[in-house]
């Protein structure tokens, strides 16, 4: 299915600070932090990852983003957004804080892909989590 690349994935992420760009696109290879067996890092030596994100709204100090994965390399979103100054509400591990909410604030919303066999486009999508639901109501003013 990937060899194809017919496999999509979107994510929606609360990110702290407030993304200039209203689209973007991270293009930087992610490896393994010399002194972790967990945290990742950009690195040049790493291998080729690349996360697309479009700004759904700002404010409050913070940006909700939709992501786009072009490839699929461990921690990859936590990765690139800290990388550009712009961790996820609630992931400590890199360098993001819990005082909004109590983990990463990162959502699997969509996945897609070409059925192998019959061909036909297949599509999910869930909602987005209560707890990320009334950290959007509380900063953005968004009401599902």
């Amino acid at each position: 299915m990937q060899k194809e690349r017919t496999l999509h994935r979107w994510y929606q992420a609360i990110v702290e600070g407030e993304v200039a760009e209203e689209e973007g696109t991270v293009d930087a290879p992610i490896g393994l932090r010399d002194d972790s067996i967990i945290v990742r890092e950009v690195r040049p030596d790493g291998q080729p990852a690349v996360t697309r994100y479009r700004v759904l709204a700002r404010g409050g100090g913070m940006s909700w983003l939709e992501l786009k994965l072009e490839t699929g390399r461990t921690h990859q979103i936590r990765v690139h957004m800290s990388h550009l100054g712009h961790p996820l509400a609630g992931d400590d591990l890199y360098g993001g804080s819990r005082t909004c909410i109590g983990r990463q604030a990162l959502h699997a919303a969509r996945l897609s892909f070409v059925h192998p066999r019959s061909g036909w486009a297949m599509e999910w999508s869930e909602p987005l989590p209560a707890d990320m639901q009334e950290l959007a109501a509380r900063v953005f003013g968004h009401r599902d």
